[in-house]
């Protein structure tokens, strides 16, 4: 029987994402409101940041 073993959680995840896709525009990095800029990206399709 295979078994998962939980190795790491990420406290604020969505936050770490949108760091991560404001990459190219680094004075709006540390930016928190991130849920319509994960909206925008799922629905254009920029996996990438996921």
């Amino acid at each position: 029987m295979d078994q998962v073993k939980l190795v790491w959680i990420t406290p604020n995840a969505e936050r770490v994402i949108g760091y991560c896709a404001r990459v190219s525009n680094p004075k709006n990095q540390d930016n928190p409101d991130v849920a319509k800029l994960l909206h925008y990206c799922a629905q254009h399709k920029h996996w990438s940041i996921f």
